[in-house]
């Protein structure tokens, strides 16, 4: 999970395949999350080539930073909900799926037929990897959270989770919570953001949950290996900066 700030994008890496779901921010002053963050982390990685994108939804601090990321892999695939209006777009459907190296990929949502709907018609992404899982909802809500309970209630079991909405109140209710039984809860924000990403009430569901906690505002890029088991490791820690805001911040002895 790469720190992109207020907004999302997910790496996600087989033997030998790669992926990307959303892209982070890209803003009209000139903040390109693609350009600045993306691309640098997977040339850092070692990724020369992108297999697939998926865009979870249409909106700029998801989908922002594609053209960035377009421009550098011309070749590279993308998905995205029913009625996107990204450019050459194939279309993520519930039921479909493929498999990479012996780790299968499936979309859980939209179902056929379902309207373009914003944030609701996020494509909804499950990975499933040696005996772990991992499920990547992009910003839905709680109507489409009821609407997965009530469809496929065992594929929302999935070890990690990354937070629907970059914690917003509106998501992670606590019935969808208990669904996952997560273990592992990722929320992609910027630190500040004006809002007020994570819920406190939403933190509070998934540690009431068992979900051990991951923010990219306060840990940096988050590592996670999936096997028998979930590995996890922040960039903030293993690679800790002095220039660092945050960890600066917290170290200030109470005035």
């Amino acid at each position: 999970m790469v720190d992109v700030g207020q907004g999302s994008a997910v790496l996600v890496r087989t033997a030998r395949h790669a992926l990307v779901y959303d892209m982070g921010p890209a803003s009209t002053d000139g903040w390109d999350a693609g350009e600045r963050a993306v691309l640098p982390a997977l040339r850092a990685l070692g990724v020369r080539r992108l297999d697939r994108a998926v865009a979870s939804h249409d909106d700029t601090d998801h989908a922002g930073g594609w053209q960035a990321l377009r421009s550098a892999h011309p070749a590279t695939p993308l998905l995205a909900p029913p009625g996107s209006t990204l450019a050459e777009a194939r279309e993520c459907r519930a039921g479909e799926g493929w498999e990479w190296d012996g780790v299968r990929f499936s979309f859980l949502h939209p179902t056929p037929f379902f309207p373009y709907l914003g944030n609701e018609s996020s494509c909804v992404l499950r990975i499933e990897a040696a005996g772990a899982s991992a499920l990547l909802v992009g910003d839905i809500g709680e109507v489409i959270e009821q609407r997965l309970q009530r469809l496929d209630p065992d594929a929302l079991r999935n070890d990690v989770v990354l937070v629907g909405h970059h914690g917003s109140l509106h998501s992670s209710t606590a019935a969808f919570v208990t669904a996952t039984g997560a273990s592992h809860a990722l929320i992609s924000r910027g630190y500040g953001n004006r809002f007020g990403h994570p819920h406190p009430d939403v933190v509070e569901r998934w540690q009431a949950g068992g979900a051990a906690l991951r923010d990219t505002a306060l840990d940096g890029a988050v590592h996670l290996r999936l096997g028998q088991g979930v590995e996890t490791a922040t960039e903030r820690r293993a690679r800790p900066r002095l220039w660092d805001a945050v960890t600066r911040a917290a170290m200030q002895p109470p005035a």
